[in-house]
Parts: structure tokens; C-alpha cells; sequence
């Protein structure tokens, strides 16, 4: 048996026997045998070590989470500092009305080092290698969506987009904070996979908001416009997208920001337009994140 610790300081407990229960309990069999262990905490890119993105969850979980669940009125947290509430888009709602409660309430979070930056950012796309993928997804949805009538002007700016290396240029632009953006600690990172849900029967009674590790000071457009690109079916995005914000998204983030006494409550169309102006940034989740999502979906079916 191989241990690769790669200098993190590794529980005892998490042992070869350990490992060994984990996966003969998942595969029901013991007809296996470990190798090695390497323990990568998750990933094993350079670039994401340098982006600190473990050490930004564990800030999130033990420090901003819980400020941002003070600022709230009457709203549940799990003892493990995940955020509770019956509706995915409620939760973002009260989220991130929380999070500009904390931010009015705490200024110099804004100059936070470790906010400054999430998974997609300039940092991140300043790296060659984590330009590939999303220029090569582009060129693959150029060729399938050349076959579709009536996209023809939108398959040309995107044919620009490839031609010219100009994309992830407008991404990037389009993540930046502009004048006027509605901003808050966004996740960033919102899919099925990193909301655990509580059923009873066929109902949803509970969503655990997890995965803190990309966090930034965003729009909150941002986070919704990712939302609805890798989680909604087709048919909701198309036709669904502003009732979910009316009836789910706004009334639980102008609720939370009411009781929180929040001066300059944004309207409805003021965040409607906040989701309209990042459409860059969900094109780009439709790019990249949601063929690696659909893969993962595959993988566990």
C-alpha cells in the first residue's frame, strides 16, 4: 500500500482500513484490493492549490457563514454551518440578502484578500491550462449548433469568439464587478451536486447549501444566470426563469433584507436586470460547466 499524505496533516483514522470498509460498503464486495492512497484533498492541480480554495471553505464555513447567518431573522443553519431552507432559490435568496447584510454591516469585507478571487476569475483563467478546455467545448458546441436553423447569427459570433481567442476576454469582463451591480458573496459554483436535499417520500422538505469553495464578491447575477444554465431543464429556462425569481428567488431575499433593515432594497427588475447583464457568464456555464456536470450525472447512472 502506497500513502501519499502530499504534506497535509492526515487524521490517523483515515487509514488503509478505513478505505478499505468505505469501498467494500459502496461496491458490496470484497474482491478488491488497494494499491496506494493519495491524498489530494479533492484535487491535485497546482493552480488550484494556489488559489487557496480549500483554505477559502474553510473561512466560509468557519467564520463567514456563521456572520452571515446573524445578520438574519429567524432562519435555520445546520451545526455544520451548512445554510437550511425548502427551496433552492430561496436559499440563494436569503443567501445572499444575508451576505449584503454582512457586507453594510462589516465594510471591510469588501477588501478581503480571500473574496477577491473565486474559481472563474482572471486568476484562474490566467493559467494556459485551464484555457483549453473551454475554447475546445466552444468549438464543439460551434459544430452542433451549425446544424440547428435559425441559429445563424449566434453560431457566427460564436465562430468570432473561437477565431479571435476573445471568449474567456468577455467572460472574465463580464465577472467583474461593474457600477451599479448588485453585489454579494456569491457561491459561485451552484449545482445539483453541491445541494444536498431531504426528502419525505416524493417531497422535498429540506436544501443543504454546501460547497464554499469558490466564493467571491459578485453580482448576484452571477449566481443566478449559473443556476438556471447547468440545473434548469431547457424547456424552464425558457419559458420559467422569471417566475422562479418572482415567486421563489425576490421574496425570500427582500423578506431577509426587510428584517435585516437593509437600506435600498434592490426591486424586482433591478435584479432581473442584474441576471440579464451576465449572460456572458452563463454562456460560459453552458460552455464548460455543464458538459462536465452532465458527465458527472452519467458517471453516477
Amino acid at each position: 500500500m502506497i500513502i501519499q499524505k502530499n504534506n497535509y496533516d492526515i487524521p490517523d483514522f483515515l487509514n488503509e482500513q478505513f478505505f478499505k470498509n468505505a469501498v467494500e460498503n459502496k461496491v458490496g464486495s470484497k474482491n478488491f484490493e488497494l494499491t496506494s492512497l493519495d491524498f489530494s484533498m479533492g484535487c491535485d492541480r497546482k493552480e488550484f492549490a494556489e488559489m487557496d480554495i480549500f483554505e477559502k471553505e474553510k473561512l466560509m464555513y468557519c467564520d463567514i457563514i456563521p456572520r452571515i447567518a446573524s445578520c438574519l431573522v429567524n432562519i435555520k443553519t445546520a451545526p455544520k454551518c451548512y445554510y437550511v431552507m425548502d427551496e433552492p432559490m430561496a436559499n440563494y435568496g436569503q443567501y445572499h440578502a444575508g451576505s449584503l447584510l454582512l457586507l453594510e454591516k462589516e465594510p471591510s469585507l469588501r477588501e478581503s484578500e480571500n473574496l477577491k478571487h473565486g474559481i472563474f476569475s482572471s486568476l484562474s483563467f490566467s493559467k494556459a491550462n485551464m484555457t483549453t478546455m473551454p475554447y475546445l467545448n466552444l468549438s464543439r458546441l460551434i459544430d452542433h449548433a451549425s446544424k440547428w436553423p435559425g441559429y445563424e447569427k449566434i453560431v457566427n459570433k460564436l465562430k468570432d469568439f473561437l477565431t479571435n481567442k476573445t471568449f474567456l476576454n468577455k467572460v472574465v469582463e463580464n465577472i467583474r464587478i461593474s457600477p451599479g451591480d448588485i453585489v454579494a458573496i456569491c457561491h459561485e459554483d451552484c449545482w445539483v451536486n453541491n445541494i444536498l436535499f431531504q426528502y419525505k417520500g416524493n417531497s422535498v422538505t429540506d436544501a443543504l447549501l454546501i460547497d464554499f469553495q469558490g466564493c467571491t464578491r459578485g453580482s448576484i447575477g452571477l449566481d443566478i444566470i449559473f443556476f438556471f444554465t447547468v440545473n434548469a431543464e431547457l424547456n424552464v429556462l425558457r419559458q420559467d426563469r422569471d417566475q422562479l425569481i418572482e415567486e421563489y428567488y425576490y421574496p425570500a431575499f427582500r423578506t431577509s433584507l426587510e428584517q435585516g433593515s437593509y437600506k435600498n432594497i434592490p426591486t424586482i427588475q433591478d435584479v432581473k436586470n442584474e441576471v440579464k447583464k451576465k449572460a456572458m457568464f452563463g454562456l460560459f456555464g453552458a460552455v464548460l460547466g455543464l458538459t462536465f456536470y452532465l458527465n458527472e450525472k452519467r458517471r453516477q447512472t
